[in-house]
């Protein structure tokens, strides 16, 4: 028989005993000179003392890991709910926990220690849960993997959000990071460390191993979450999800953190309509071009052949007169008002607070975006890149001898403007860096409505071709607070922000002057010049109640057409929209073609077709209908005629944007191909 040895020298199987020395020390020495330690005596350990032992330590794991989960799902679900106690469902809630616990289960078996994943995994959920708050407070858009494109712009993030708080949030992360090491090393000094050969350690390496499998096949499986039939999305529609894209903060308040970011996955971006074909699209282009010929007639085929064309997207220019539930000390913009009246509307954006990239493309593109899949919010980043050249109003207007030029008062970067305005045609784009005036409004502001305005007049003076110029501006960009020091009044029946939006609503008076300049400057320039500007959105500063209060409202957004040639309408002063006879909301897809018939130009079949369905159908919002006449029904509810306009605009809209393009040319403009 085996002598049993000290407990000091007994290699331990506990899930509670720490020996990082398994061959342990002797305390004392007898003489100057110490014997040699003896050799450690094996000691025998039954198979099923083995089993008991990794079973703890498994069971440990799990529990521990369980408990991380919770705290990552509670950070990160408190992150949504700064302003809002609305409930997430419970059944997609329990669903993006479970989740969430393969997840943190596959990190402790990736790095093999419980205490190394403690802190890289609270680490990155308190980082993830911060930069959240951070991104509802500026944009009320939750997270999503579309935004790690910001980081390559962190200049956008430096100006978005106060040096002085990058900082403290940089060192708060590392102190966080630091302060969980030294606990976790301390509360782990019991807790052994499971060294190869040690008797167990293949089972524990095996439970590793299931752990990493499970969370990259659950990771593998829920990157194909907006795929048909996919199986992550099929447990989370069993478990009750209410999946509302069209207001991504809801999206992710109903369905959990992680339910919400899974529904914004990569996806296709548009369903294949039924019967799409090369002959489909054939006999929709002969019909529209029937209809533009008999639209056209009258029209003049070459006024644009010698017209200056200028589309401006103003920055967070929602309109004030569309609010009923906040009151002004005085109207901010009078001036763009006056314009709207004589040529103009109220545009209905896609979103609030954000979309100011998915606003652009609609103008210039004609496209739809409600008709997309819900998750694209974005489409330079999202598929435009994608194609060498992509069908829009520049590459059509260049075909009749224009110059093609491109402004934004900021970084090229954001949403890859850069790549964009190449694939779209632009002869140059003129950012920041470049622009040769550079004044700011307001103290920490952004370059201005006013600098930027004459930037496009320095451009039109200096060419002797007639020019497409699109002007992104960037003044009313948030942040507000303290850029003014005399922000105008405001007040309301809900709860406000009042000292914010009056900060915005100064920034927008800044705006209505601008404009009122430049108008001003191009009637005495001697050529014809036409002005298409709109707002992209109202920006996300004001509460929760008063934004559920507004409704639809919130998403109104002035738009004008100016004309040189007719500064005061072209049937005199607030004659009205040509092409919007009621004078209902415009969508943005139709900017382009009401611009083209407020100056008589002659339309090509494509802008006939959207000519139409403003309308006789409206303003189109995914599965529902703003009407001309201002009712919301839903396009089921349509007339035969209604819904025969709206399937003809899908189908070209597929075609021209991820499908063959069959009759781009016929319908539009030789390019893209």
């Amino acid at each position: 028989m085996v002598q049993q040895p000290d407990t000091d020298q007994q290699p331990s199987l506990s899930a509670e005993d720490e020996t990082d020395d398994p061959e342990g020390a002797s305390d004392h020495t007898m003489t100057e000179t110490p014997a040699p330690d003896p050799e450690p005596v094996a000691v025998p350990v039954s198979k099923g003392q083995v089993l008991r032992a990794v079973a703890g330590r498994i069971l440990f794991a799990l529990g521990a890991s369980l408990a991380l989960a919770a705290v990552v799902h509670g950070m990160l679900e408190a992150s949504l709910r700064m302003e809002s106690d609305e409930p997430t469902l419970l059944g997609p809630a329990l669903l993006s926990f479970g989740v969430l616990w393969v997840v943190v289960l596959g990190v402790v078996g990736l790095v093999g220690s419980l205490r190394a994943a403690t802190v890289v995994v609270l680490t990155l959920g308190l980082v993830l849960a911060a930069v959240n708050v951070v991104r509802m407070d500026i944009l009320l858009i939750p997270l999503s993997f579309r935004d790690v494109v910001f980081l390559k712009d962190p200049a956008f993030l430096a100006e978005m959000v106060p040096m002085a708080d990058l900082v403290k949030g940089s060192v708060a992360v590392v102190v966080v990071a630091g302060l969980l090491t030294l606990l976790v090393s301390r509360a782990g000094r019991r807790r052994p460390r499971w060294r190869r050969g040690r008797p167990g350690w293949l089972g524990w390496l095996a439970f590793r191993g299931v752990a990493v499998a499970l969370a990259v096949t659950l990771v593998l499986l829920a990157a194909g979450f907006n795929q048909p039939g996919n199986v992550v999305r099929g447990a989370y529609d069993r478990s009750g999800a209410d999946w509302r894209p069209w207001s991504q903060s809801r999206n992710y308040l109903l369905n959990g953190f992680v339910g919400g970011v899974l529904s914004n996955l990569p996806t296709d971006p548009m369903a294949t309509p039924p019967g799409y074909s090369r002959a489909t699209m054939e006999k929709v282009a002969e019909r529209w071009a029937e209809v533009a010929e008999q639209r056209n007639k009258g029209t003049d085929p070459d006024v644009l052949a010698r017209t200056n064309v200028v589309v401006v997207l103003s920055e967070s220019m929602g309109d004030p007169a569309a609010l009923q539930h906040a009151t002004f000390a005085e109207d901010p913009s009078p001036e763009i008002h006056a314009l709207m009246r004589a040529g103009g509307a109220q545009m209905i954006s896609n979103f609030y607070g954000t979309g100011t990239s998915s606003m652009e493309f609609a103008v210039l593109t004609g496209q739809n975006t409600t008709l997309f899949k819900p998750q694209i919010s974005s489409p330079y980043q999202q598929f435009v890149t994608d194609y060498p050249h992509y069908p829009n109003a520049v590459g059509w207007l260049k075909q009749m001898g224009h110059r093609a030029v491109a402004i934004h008062p900021y970084s090229p970067h954001m949403y890859q403007r850069t790549d964009v305005y190449k694939n779209f045609g632009f002869d140059e784009f003129i950012d920041r860096d470049s622009m040769t005036e550079r004044a700011r409004l307001g103290k920490g502001g952004f370059i201005s409505d006013r600098s930027a305005y004459r930037e496009v007049l320095r451009e039109l003076r200096e060419s002797d071709d007639p020019m497409v110029v699109q002007l992104v501006s960037m003044q009313n960009h948030l942040p507000y607070q303290g850029r003014y020091d005399d922000p105008i009044g405001v007040s309301s029946d809900k709860p406000i922000r009042a000292q914010v939006v009056g900060q915005w609503a100064r920034g927008v008076k800044g705006t209505d002057e601008a404009v009122a300049e430049f108008l001003r400057e191009l009637t005495t320039k001697g050529e014809r010049t036409i002005v298409i500007q709109y707002g992209d959105h109202f920006p996300g500063i004001f509460s929760d109640a008063q934004v559920r209060a507004e409704g639809l409202d919130m998403y109104r957004t002035p738009f004008f057409v100016w004309d040189s040639a007719h500064p005061d309408g072209v049937a005199g002063k607030d004659a009205g929209l040509v092409g919007n006879p009621g004078g209902g909301a415009v969508a943005p897809n139709a900017a382009m073609q009401l611009a083209l018939q407020q100056v008589g130009a002659s339309m090509p079949p494509y802008f006939t077709l959207l000519a139409e369905v403003q309308e006789k159908v409206g303003v189109v919002r995914g599965r529902t209908v703003l009407t001309p006449q201002g009712e919301q029904v839903p396009i089921k509810e349509l007339d035969e005629e209604q819904r025969a306009l709206v399937r003809d605009m899908k189908l070209v809209q597929y075609d021209f944007s991820i499908g063959e393009r069959y009759v781009l040319d016929e319908m539009w403009y030789p390019a893209g191909k």
